[in-house]
Parts: structure tokens; C-alpha cells; sequence
């Protein structure tokens, strides 16, 4: 299986997108998330059909993130710091190689295992349309955002739902690129989640930022705020230490 192909993601993307463009809000990683999911299934069960899916879907990955590149060429530098690892260093043209190098690995086992070039394919398999559907709306809920947090004193932080949620866990790190997020599954009580960040975790000076994962009974997942359907809003919450000025949380 190609490095780049591994699934580490639990929530795929929630809508079939079209054909992508500069346009369109299905983003690269909503591709190449398809392709890799379809990979997995060829590699548990051998089939086909989820081979020509992750060959269809990277195709358009590398279509995506190609056009990614072209609009980026001159106006962000080349070595962007987003954190620690190397994946998340660097600028977008970096990546290309390897997602072309992914592309022709999967291309090759198809024509190796269907004995055809795979030139022309027309869409996802039915099986993959299944996996695609749209899943319910999120389901309702109301959240307070503390006005700020007084370092060594404990925060608390409470999400009220509606329907049929069976989980909330809690992701929260500090503002800070270099850190990974603390993951707590929240308690609830009458429709409210609640969680305490301990006081030795508030006695920072950064902002601390936050947001919710919801599961329902029947096995679907949602990050809460989410982004919209533009991708242009701010999808977590974020509260700063008393007596710093406030900081936009949405």
C-alpha cells in the first residue's frame, strides 16, 4: 500500500463533489481522503471495483492540488511553517511529486490486476455512491464560549445537543502549532455535555482553542462548529486568558 495512501482519518468527507475546479469547495484532501478509503477496501477484499474508485478519485486529487499550486506559485513563500513535522512544512508544490508518484503506483496495480490501461474511467463504483451519501445534518446544538479563563483555575466547558447523540469527546490544545490537541470524552446530563480543563492546563499564556465530536447511535460522526459550506468560516472556538482583549471565535 503506498505511504501516502494510508487511512488515518475517522470522518470522511460528506459530500460527492463534482468535477473539481478553482471553484468548487470539495478541497484536494476531500479527493485524495475518497482515494484512500477506496484503496483500503481494495486492500481488505481484493475487489476491483474500490481499486478503479481510488484510481478515479486520486485522479481528481492530483487535478485539485496541481491547480492548488499553480495559484499559489509566487504569493506565499516556499518554506511555510504550519508545526513540527515535515508534512505540514514547506509549500504545496512540494507535495505534488509524491501524489503523482501514488497516482501511477495505483494506475499500474490496476492494469496489472484487470489486465486493461485504465485511461478512461467514468465515475465511482455503486458500492463507493453508497459510501458517499450524504449523512444527516448535524444535529443541534447550543454552545456558551467562556469570555476567557484565569490561568491555573479549571475551565468549564458544556455543549447542550438535541437528537440522538451517543458521544461528545472534547479535542482542545493550546494555541500553539507545535502542540497536539488533548482528547476527553465529555459526561452527560440531561441533554448537556460537560467537561473541566484542569487548572494545570490553564496556567499558560497562550489561548486555549476547542471544539466538539459528536456520534450518533447509528454510527455517524460530525466535528462541531464544523466549517460551513463556504470553508470560510472558524471551525473551533477559542477563549484567551484574563485580562488579554477578546479574540474573534467565529
Amino acid at each position: 500500500m503506498p505511504s501516502h495512501l494510508h487511512v488515518d482519518q475517522s470522518i470522511v468527507s460528506e459530500t460527492k463533489c463534482p468535477e473539481p475546479s478553482a471553484n468548487t469547495a470539495c478541497t484536494p484532501p476531500g479527493w485524495k481522503l475518497r482515494a484512500a478509503i477506496a484503496y483500503d477496501l481494495y486492500s481488505k477484499r481484493g475487489d476491483l471495483d474500490s481499486l478503479r474508485d481510488a484510481v478515479y478519485f486520486y485522479r481528481f486529487a492530483r487535478k485539485a492540488w496541481a491547480g492548488i499550486v499553480d495559484q499559489t506559485k509566487g504569493v506565499y513563500i516556499d518554506k511555510l511553517d504550519f508545526g513540527a513535522r515535515s508534512s505540514i512544512r514547506g509549500h504545496w508544490a512540494d507535495r505534488l511529486p509524491n501524489i503523482e508518484k501514488d497516482l501511477s503506483y495505483i494506475e499500474q496495480v490496476l492494469k496489472d490486476k484487470s489486465g486493461q490501461s485504465p485511461l478512461a474511467l467514468e465515475g465511482p463504483s455503486p458500492a463507493a455512491v453508497q459510501w458517499l451519501k450524504v449523512r444527516p445534518a448535524t444535529p443541534n446544538c447550543k454552545h456558551h464560549v467562556p469570555s476567557q479563563f484565569y490561568p491555573g483555575k479549571p475551565l468549564d466547558i458544556a455543549l447542550s445537543t438535541a437528537g440522538q447523540v451517543k458521544t461528545v469527546k472534547l479535542h482542545y490544545r493550546h494555541v500553539n502549532q507545535v502542540e497536539t490537541y488533548v482528547i476527553e470524552t465529555m459526561a452527560c446530563h440531561n441533554g448537556t455535555w460537560r467537561y473541566t480543563v484542569p487548572g494545570e492546563y490553564t496556567d499558560s499564556a497562550f489561548p486555549l482553542m476547542y471544539f466538539f465530536e459528536l456520534h450518533d447511535h447509528a454510527g455517524h460522526a460530525w466535528l462541531y462548529p464544523g466549517f460551513e459550506a463556504d470553508l470560510a468560516n472558524q471551525p473551533y472556538y477559542a477563549v484567551r486568558r484574563a485580562g488579554l482583549s477578546s479574540i474573534k471565535t467565529g
